[in-house]
C-alpha cells in the first residue's frame, strides 16, 4: 500500500500531507469558549413537568430505592423535569450544540422549589420545610436558590445532613410556578445510615 501511495506522489507531496496535518490539527481544536459550565445558549423555556424523583448512588446499573441502604455522604436527591421551549426558534438552538453538551434552559415560569417532610426525620416533624439541608452542586441550600437562568433536564442534590439513626426521608417537593400553579411530587428515599 505504502508503495502505492508513493508511486502517486501521495507520500512526497508536502502539500498535502501539510494539509491533512492541518485538518487532523483542526479536528482536535476545542474552542475555549466552550466549557462544562457554559456550553451553549440557554434556550427560554417553561417548566412543563416534574417528570421523577430517584435516588443515587448510582451503583450496580440501578439507582438507589426505598428498599436499599445508602450512607447520608453517598446519597444525593435527583429531579428530572419537563421544559417547553417558548417558540419554535428557540427549540433549533437545541440542535446546533456539542453533543456533550447538556442543553440549559433560562426557565420563565418558576418562583420557588421547596422540599417539605410527609413524616418524621430524626427529631423534624412533618410539615417542615427541610430545602435548607439540600446542597446544589456548586454548594448553593435549595431554600436559597432562585437563579433558575440557567436549568438542566436533571437537578442532583446532597443532603446535608447526618444522623445516627437509619431512616427514610419521605418527602413533597413543590414547584411554584409564577402563575399560582404547582407542581407537585411525593419520594421515598433509601434507607439513610452512616
Amino acid at each position: 500500500m505504502e508503495n502505492k501511495l508513493r508511486k502517486s506522489g501521495f507520500i512526497n507531496n508536502p502539500f498535502l500531507v501539510f494539509h491533512l496535518v492541518l485538518m487532523a490539527m483542526y479536528s482536535c481544536f476545542i474552542d475555549p469558549s466552550i466549557d462544562n459550565q457554559d456550553c451553549n445558549i440557554p434556550v427560554k423555556s417553561n417548566i412543563s413537568a416534574l417528570k421523577k424523583i430517584f435516588f443515587g448512588p448510582y451503583q450496580n446499573q440501578q439507582y438507589a430505592d426505598s428498599s436499599d441502604t445508602v450512607s447520608f455522604a453517598d446519597f444525593r436527591f435527583n429531579m428530572e423535569f419537563e421544559f417547553e421551549a417558548f417558540s419554535h426558534a428557540d427549540r433549533e438552538e437545541l440542535h446546533g450544540v456539542a453533543f456533550d453538551c447538556a442543553p440549559k434552559y433560562n426557565v420563565q415560569n418558576i418562583s420557588n422549589i421547596q422540599v417539605f417532610l410527609t413524616a418524621f426525620f430524626n427529631d423534624l416533624p412533618p410539615g417542615r420545610d427541610v430545602s435548607y439541608l439540600f446542597l446544589l452542586p456548586d454548594g448553593t441550600q435549595l431554600s436559597r436558590f432562585r437563579d433558575y437562568s440557567k436549568m438542566e433536564q436533571f437537578l442532583s442534590l446532597k443532603l446535608n445532613f447526618n444522623s445516627a439513626n437509619k431512616q427514610q426521608l419521605n418527602s413533597l417537593v413543590i414547584i411554584y410556578l409564577k402563575n399560582g400553579e404547582q407542581l407537585l411530587m411525593r419520594s421515598t428515599s433509601p434507607y439513610l445510615a452512616n
